[in-house]
């Protein structure tokens, strides 16, 4: 029988950073990695989707991963119970890679995307959205994450990365939007690296992403 064991502080970060009170409340998205079973994954989708219930109704929202089947089993398939034990009433649609998520008098919608080569970009390409959440960001073509992030277009919107260790390098020049970004290292509790914020470095028609400690 699975349960839940108490939140890291980093964890917990991952689950308020966008709330009233958090003096990152402001930032546009964010960036996690950490090891295998650090709990990344679960404390992301249920904060993108708690984000999103705060920020929007009825709004259109993208959560992607590097093939739908890896989205459905490592994302979808943990976060939809756990949603439902909170309150959410949730409408898995298979056959249209859609989520429509209910609670109170809120609806919005969630899409299902595979991120797994250059053409990928052509299946998000003319949505308007109101956030993304990107798991593995880093194993994603970067055409198809920039242009993931080109469709959140309305205001307030917001972006949720993640990856593993190795690859948050790859991760922080994916992201191309310029602002702020809070990056949160190590979401394993043995991890000694420390959150850090990634400003925006333009060089020509490109937007890379440096680190400031």
């Amino acid at each position: 029988m699975n349960r839940f064991i108490p939140f890291s502080k980093k964890q917990l970060a991952v689950l308020n950073w966008w709330c009233n009170g958090s003096d990152v409340k402001n930032k546009n998205g964010i960036i996690c990695d950490g090891a295998v079973r650090s709990g990344k994954t679960l404390c992301m989708g249920i904060s993108f989707i708690c984000w999103s219930f705060y920020a929007f109704c009825d709004t259109s929202f993208a959560i992607c991963g590097k093939t739908i089947s890896s989205l459905r089993r490592n994302v979808i398939t943990p976060l939809l119970p756990t949603l439902k034990e909170l309150g959410f009433s949730v409408d898995y649609r298979i056959s249209r890679n859609m989520v429509t998520i209910s609670r109170g008098n809120v609806t919005n919608r969630y899409y299902l995307f595979g991120g797994r080569d250059e053409s990928s970009a052509s299946l998000i390409q003319g949505m308007t959205l109101g956030g993304v959440m990107l798991d593995e960001v880093a194993l994603m073509p970067r055409s198809f994450v920039e242009q993931a992030v080109a469709r959140c277009s309305l205001e307030n919107s917001k972006y949720f990365f993640n990856c593993n260790p190795e690859h948050g390098d790859s991760a922080q020049v994916r992201l191309s939007r310029a602002s702020l970004s809070l990056v949160l290292y190590g979401m394993d509790k043995k991890s000694q690296r420390k959150k850090c914020f990634v400003y925006p470095f333009h060089y020509g028609r490109q937007s890379l992403f440096v680190r400031k400690r």
